[in-house]
């Protein structure tokens, strides 16, 4: 592909052979039904977490058994979901790309709402805790200022940046 800039306005111009150019017309064509896969794949997904973090504090209580309950059953929901992705779509790219953006905009997503701040201290506090610096992680995690729903928020989203990634990769792989 070759890129370069014109003279007209917003102009970047580029160049590429035809098997890119068949791509990004494929791509044209399916902007609608990627995006309205991304769109119920957000909704879904925030869904997801919610009634998720809801039910394993309310089952397991807002502990660290609460937090751990409510990462592995996020975990799991999104493995099922890929491999029912998977199944569906018969392995088409487009899928795989529909469901990158979601997973990589729901990640994004969480990561704003929790506040960068409150990553680190999450980093830090499990940082601590890999280290042996403290006894009990949650006292750490609630001593820096994360409640429960902070806490599994950012689990997941660390869980959708590492499904984003598969899908990114299982696209790629499908479209060279």
């Amino acid at each position: 592909m070759d890129y370069g800039w014109s003279l007209l306005p917003f102009g970047s111009t580029f160049e590429c052979n035809g098997v890119a150019a068949y791509m990004i017309n494929d791509l044209a064509n399916r902007v609608y039904d990627v995006g309205k896969e991304v769109l119920l794949g957000l909704v879904k997904g925030f869904l997801t977490a919610m009634v998720i973090q809801h039910l394993a504090a309310w089952l397991l209580g807002r502990t660290l058994a609460g937090v751990l309950g409510a990462i592995l059953m996020y975990a799991g929901v999104c493995l099922v979901e890929t491999c029912i992705l998977y199944r569906d779509s018969s392995n088409d790219p487009y899928a795989w790309l529909a469901a990158f953006i979601a997973s990589a905009a729901g990640g994004t997503y969480g990561l704003l709402k929790a506040g960068l701040d409150k990553v680190a201290n999450w980093f830090t506090a499990a940082g601590r805790r890999l280290m042996r610096e403290i006894d009990h992680i949650m006292n750490s995690l609630w001593a820096r200022g994360l409640d429960f729903f902070d806490i599994t928020g950012i689990a997941f989203s660390i869980i959708d940046f590492g499904f984003a990634t598969w899908y990114l990769i299982q696209f790629v792989a499908l479209i060279s």
